[in-house]
């Protein structure tokens, strides 16, 4: 992440790498959508926004998950299709 110019220990980091291309924030996102397929392509509906809007949109999920979503003391693990796609 440090290549990239981006902190590893900033949660609201993400970063995804394909075909030696560097993608970050909800391009990321909609990137590992279209690779999961099924619902999550739908993520790709946001692509055409301007990017200064899909950074903000980002910015401000990232910001509120907690409050959304809830903490959990662990991550759950994908099953095993899902982890077989993710680990190209």
């Amino acid at each position: 992440m440090r290549h990239f110019g981006m902190e590893p220990n900033d949660p609201m980091s993400w970063l995804y790498l394909e075909d030696g291309q560097a993608y970050s924030s909800l391009d990321a996102i909609i990137r590992t959508g279209k690779k999961l397929g099924g619902i999550w392509r739908f993520l790709a509906l946001l692509q055409p926004l301007p990017k200064p809007f899909r950074d903000w949109l980002y910015g401000f999920v990232a910001r509120n998950r907690y409050r959304w979503f809830g903490r959990a003391d662990l991550c759950a693990l994908p099953d095993p299709e899902v982890q077989r796609r993710l680990l190209l």
